[in-house]
């Protein structure tokens, strides 16, 4: 296994490959479980086998912006301290 095990939890998006569909998932799953940089490098890996897969690319949005353990008052002081 190359992942941690979070679930059964599917979203079905629209790709032809079961592995973005499997890693989106993976991604999503730890979205939901507020670790959105697992999210974003699951996110990352779907991509590379469905590199047009919208879905993929929201996701990417998704766990990039705030939440509820990152406001918009920390995630914006986070970006400036790394630029």
């Amino acid at each position: 296994m190359d992942h941690f095990n979070l679930g059964t939890y599917r979203r079905p998006i629209s790709t032809s490959s079961a592995e973005t569909q499997r890693w989106f998932d993976i991604g999503l799953n730890w979205c939901y479980g507020f670790n959105h940089e697992e999210g974003i490098r699951c996110f990352a890996k779907a991509l590379r086998t469905d590199p047009d897969c919208a879905f993929v690319h929201w996701g990417i949005a998704y766990a990039a912006g705030p939440f509820y353990n990152l406001t918009w008052k920390e995630h914006g002081e986070a970006e400036a301290d790394r630029a």
